[in-house]
């Protein structure tokens, strides 16, 4: 499969939905993205392709593509056939820290071998298909509080894949690092998550890192995919994301709670990352009352 530059990215924390295919026409383009993708095949087949590898799922199976995971979905000669998708960012469900690092050693595994692909048999038993229908009709109902089930649905199901995987085969073991410098590049990612409202400078980073500044950001965006200030962004970004599609406080709260310089900054930046402004994804999202103002809040 040839490697295409398009990358599919997200206007929400979080994105469920149904997709059906008609005919042999049907076909979802090569692409990678930053996110976690999970299919659910509830009728028919369809074709999974992830690099040199092709996989037929059937009905009942799922499958867990992995954040940076080249690959495309395209029909299976039955017809209709339909799935469910889901689609998240990890910064977004409040993961406790401390379980971060086996959480991502194992997408990191999975990414570097094969998707993971689920029986139906073994996805009913850890009850997968469960939680990720479930996760659809909150979406669809949207009742009071669907967002939160949401999250504890999307959390269940990576607990669920990382027992499912360790209970397979062992994992390597998280490599001993030398020196602090190297141990704290290591936790890099859950450094950041914690003090992103601050005021975070690569530099400081890098010398913490125990690397040079050009080395650590090379280092860096091989290991994450992105430079370390895009990385930064990210998190805050992800953070502002709930404030703004959730809440109503105004751009200069959300700006301040998240780490940014002031409002226009995350403005600027937000739009860089979803593709418009805040004012506008919390209109999509049918939020748009009057925001509260700093004064009010404080």
């Amino acid at each position: 499969m040839n490697l295409f530059e398009y990358i599919d990215v997200m206007n929400t924390p979080y994105q469920i939905y149904k997709e059906e295919v008609k005919d042999a026409g049907f076909l979802v383009k090569g692409h990678w993205h930053y996110f976690i993708e999970i299919l659910l095949l509830t009728q028919g087949k369809i074709s999974v392709d992830c690099g040199n590898y092709q996989y037929l799922l059937a009905e009942g199976e799922v499958i867990v593509l992995p954040p940076k995971l080249l690959h495309r979905i395209h029909a299976a000669g039955e017809f209709p056939s339909r799935y469910v998708v889901v689609k998240f960012d990890m910064n977004t469900i409040k993961i406790p820290g401390v379980y971060l690092p086996r959480i991502r050693r194992t997408l990191e595994d999975i990414q570097e071998n094969r998707p993971m692909i689920f029986q139906r048999e073994e996805q009913e038993q850890y009850e997968l298909g469960a939680y990720i229908e479930d996760c659809l009709k909150e979406t669809e109902k949207r009742n009071f509080g669907y967002e939160w089930k949401v999250y504890a649905n999307l959390a269940a199901v990576l607990l669920q894949i990382v027992r499912i995987r360790e209970s397979k085969e062992k994992l390597p073991e998280l490599r001993e690092e030398r020196d602090a410098g190297s141990l704290f590049f290591s936790a890099l990612p859950e450094y950041i998550d914690a003090h992103s409202f601050e005021s975070l400078q690569v530099q400081e980073l890098a010398k913490k890192s125990g690397m040079s500044y050009s080395n650590f950001a090379r280092v860096f965006k091989l290991q994450y995919g992105r430079s370390c200030k895009e990385y930064i962004e990210y998190i805050r970004v992800a953070k502002a994301e709930e404030m703004v599609l959730y809440g109503d406080m105004d751009m200069g709260y959300i700006a301040q709670e998240t780490g940014f310089a002031d409002a226009s900054h995350f403005i600027r930046v937000y739009k860089k990352f979803k593709g418009e402004t805040p004012k506008q994804a919390r209109k999509r999202a049918g939020r748009g009352g009057k925001p509260l103002s700093l004064q009010n809040i404080q």
